[in-house]
């Protein structure tokens, strides 16, 4: 059995994309996404999505949805660990080679709903 814990860097990209219900040439795709950014110079300030908003396939609300994760989980000049470059860069492949495309209008507008609640709780428990 897999021990998805521990995973190496290397590992983990080609586990959680082959494993996505992504088509066979959107894999492939991803993957390819998936090196070129982490081969990419870490930008300030740091990004979950380091792509154009507007390469995200799907309905318009993917892109806020991606807009509203970078906002929530920005870590802004700090440098993000190894280990999160490849978890951030694996989603981020994921998202721009179709996984959310298929999914509603209705159901990403709660999601980005919930994100944005989130954002301002945690933004009114900072202040």
């Amino acid at each position: 059995m897999l021990d998805i814990l521990n995973l190496s860097s290397s590992d983990f990209p080609k586990f959680h994309i082959e494993g996505s219900d992504l088509s066979d040439e959107q894999k492939a795709a991803a993957l390819t996404s998936n090196g070129e950014c982490l081969a990419k110079e870490v930008a300030q300030p740091y990004l979950f999505f380091p792509f154009d908003l507007q390469q995200i396939p799907g309905p318009p609300l993917m892109q806020n949805f991606t807009f509203q994760v970078d906002k929530l989980y920005s870590i802004g000049n700090l440098k993000p660990s190894p280990n999160m470059r490849v978890n951030d860069c694996t989603g981020a492949a994921v998202i721009l080679n179709g996984c959310g495309s298929e999914v509603s209008s209705e159901v990403l507008a709660e999601i980005v709903d919930e994100l944005i609640m989130a954002d301002k709780y945690f933004e009114k428990e900072l202040n």
